[in-house]
């Protein structure tokens, strides 16, 4: 017998007696997937409060795809070292699962879904109505599956308004809403003019509409000067010199 026939038939023995994962060795790399998913995740206490505290473990959802299994994969003697690509950890994933000592890698699909207190209409607004407590209300839901964001606090809505009709019942995102004017063209308004910490009042008249930050002009109605002003709150704006 030749060295090549010699070395074919030591390949083939070496290819045939390798050990492949068993079944506890796959479900040990879903315990690791699981681990590592638990790591970049912090759990919300008050969800343990709303839902009850015996089901805490309920508040994050990690569903592992089956289909990676059917690799032929070699078993790894140590841990698996685990990728996220660009550092997602929410929704729908593909984890790269890399075995140094085997020197092999796969990805495997991954959904992770996360229960959270968030914000839903309970009421319809019309566009252009500005939001208040009693258009909302709390529903604990997956917001792995809310890819357009969402709202866990109302202060988070506090002067916002509907930018087209809102129907009762769904999720509110960032998409939604927009600032209200705090000033509106024509409005009196009172003009605080801050120099250090001297303060002075006047009152004056808005010329243009605008948001809380936004600077705008406004008329003295004292000596009908025009100036700019920063509007600070409903009805308030500002001068700094």
């Amino acid at each position: 017998m030749n060295n090549f026939i010699k070395k074919i038939i030591f390949i083939a023995l070496v290819v045939i007696y390798v050990p492949l994962l068993n079944a506890n060795e796959l479900e040990g790399i879903d315990f690791q997937i699981r681990q590592y998913i638990y790591e970049h995740h912090n759990y919300m206490k008050d969800i343990g409060d709303e839902i009850g505290d015996e089901k805490v473990e309920l508040a994050l959802i990690i569903d592992i795809k089956a289909v990676w299994k059917q690799n032929k994969l070699k078993n790894c003697k140590e841990p698996l070292i685990f990728e996220s690509s660009k550092n997602k950890y929410l929704g729908s994933l593909s984890l790269k699962a890399i075995c140094k000592s085997s020197n092999w890698k796969m990805y495997i699909p991954v959904y992770v879904g996360k229960l959270e207190r968030i914000i839903t209409l309970k009421t319809n607004v019309d566009r252009g109505e500005e939001l208040t407590s009693s258009d909302l209300s709390f529903t604990i839901l997956d917001v792995g599956k809310l890819t357009k964001g969402y709202f866990t606090d109302l202060s988070q809505l506090k002067e916002k308004k509907a930018v087209r009709h809102l129907i009762a019942g769904h999720v509110l995102n960032p998409l939604m809403v927009d600032d209200v004017d705090l000033v509106t063209k024509g409005d009196s308004v009172l003009i605080m003019v801050v120099k250090g910490v001297l303060k002075v009042q006047m009152p004056g008249i808005a010329l243009a509409s605008g948001k809380r930050g936004k600077q705008i002009s406004v008329k003295n109605r004292s000596s009908n000067r025009i100036v700019k002003a920063v509007i600070k709150e409903k009805g308030l704006v500002e001068i700094n010199i």
